[in-house]
Order: C-alpha cells, then structure tokens, then sequence
C-alpha cells in the first residue's frame, strides 16, 4: 500500500484565511492530478466571495439554463486541458463524438476567420490577449460542452469557468464588452498557478490553451501528461506556487 499523507494548507479569501486538508498518495504522479486539487481551493475562494457579495446584499445571477458567459474565450492550463480530455475519453462514444464534432465546427469557423493560429498560440502573446476574447465572443461560438445553455462537464469545468461569476442582472451578459458587469472578485485563478508550475517543472514557456480546442490542445501536449513526480513533491510543489501568487 502506498503512503498516504496529509497535507493541511491555508488559502487567502475574501472572509480570510481558510483551512484545507488533504490526503495525498506517495505514488508517481501527473500534472493533471493536481486539478482536483485546484478546483477545491478554487471552489473554497469562490464560496467565501460569494459569501461576502452577499453580506453586502449583492446576490449571485448566474444559474443553469444561463449560458451567455459560455461564448467568450476560455484559456486553460495544460494540466487542465489534459484533466478535461481524460474525463472526456471516459463518456459513451456517442457523447464524445459529439463533442469532437463540435470542436472540429469551431475550429472549421476559426479557419474561416483566420484567427486559428492566434486561438492555439501557445504562449498567448500580449496583442492576442488584448484583442482575441472581444473578436472571438464576436463569432457567437457557443462552447462545445454546452447543452441546452447550460454546462454539460459541470463537475470536470476548469478554474476560469468555475470563478466567473456576476451579480450584474443576466441580460447584460449578452454583451459583456459593452455593458459594465459586477463579477464576483476572484482572489487567485488557479489556472495561471498551474500554468506558471507547469512552466518550471517542464522548463517550457508558461503556455495556456483554449478550451473549445480542449482534445486538440491534450494531444499536443501528450509528452507532458505522460511524465510524472512523487505526489506529496508534486502536490508541495503546487502549494509554494500557490504561495507566490498570493503574496
């Protein structure tokens, strides 16, 4: 039997320190399983923010059936796009083509646009970051796990999905660039800590991917999923980038 460990962390929120305690197994590990790890601090954070908005009488407008926001440009870290891919490959065959032939759609629109080079930039320059989210949320792309206006992989959503959230009355969502929204403050998107410890540990250049790509981005980047570290290392690891990007 391996060993299992329990590491007890704190993470900064709107409400203040929050404690986190997990148990982690001392087996050779992936980046794409630290994920679930990033979801619950995320989800942590995002809890006490929610709490706080409402302490100042400011309730949540999201909900399901309310899929506006599931049109904008989504960048996710490769442990991500991996995590998501391997969730993927477990649905009925029926689902998961489905979904690929959605994504095949987008990127078939994107080729016709000719914004696919800038969409999979790897290292998403700053002239894309200006500028891509606007020209893509343009296009009317509805995410490819999107059902019926609502998340389809509600479980499996990764970080940027699961911290946008708005008080703002839901119509204005329509156009979020030219209507003033009031998100709910995320204090820390784990998806750039993943992607900075990514980064280190691969000794690439931080890299994010877009999630309607998400099959596509997890084959590129299969080398990487194949390599693993000693858990408690690897979850340590996370944890001091963590720390960087709260400091």
């Amino acid at each position: 039997m391996p060993d299992v460990v329990k590491i007890a962390f704190d993470v900064v929120t709107l409400l203040g320190p929050r404690s986190i305690a997990i148990d982690v197994e001392d087996v050779p590990t992936r980046l794409a399983e630290l994920v679930p790890i990033a979801q619950l601090v995320t989800d942590v954070m995002l809890d006490a923010a929610i709490a706080h908005e409402r302490d100042q009488g400011r309730e949540l407008s999201c909900a399901a059936g309310c899929g506006a926001c599931c049109r904008q440009y989504v960048a996710i870290s490769i442990p991500e796009a991996l995590y998501v891919a391997e969730a993927l490959a477990q649905l009925p065959a029926d689902q998961q083509s489905l979904y690929a032939g959605r994504m095949a759609a987008i990127a078939d629109r994107l080729g016709k646009e000719e914004m696919v080079d800038r969409v999979l930039d790897p290292t998403v320059a700053p002239d894309t970051i200006r500028t891509l989210p606007r020209e893509y949320f343009q296009l009317g792309l509805p995410c490819p796990f999107l059902t019926d206006e609502s998340c389809s992989i509600y479980l499996h959503r990764p970080t940027p999905c699961r911290d946008h959230n708005l008080t703002s009355p839901p119509e204005l969502c329509r156009d979020p660039y030219a209507n003033e929204l009031r998100k709910v403050p995320s204090p820390l998107p784990l998806t750039a800590v993943l992607a900075r410890l990514t980064a280190r540990l691969v000794e690439a250049p931080s890299t994010l991917v877009p999630l309607s790509q998400v099959t596509r981005a997890a084959e590129t980047h299969r080398e990487i999923d194949q390599r693993t570290w000693p858990g408690v290392a690897l979850v340590k690891e996370l944890l001091t980038e963590l720390a960087r990007a709260a400091s």
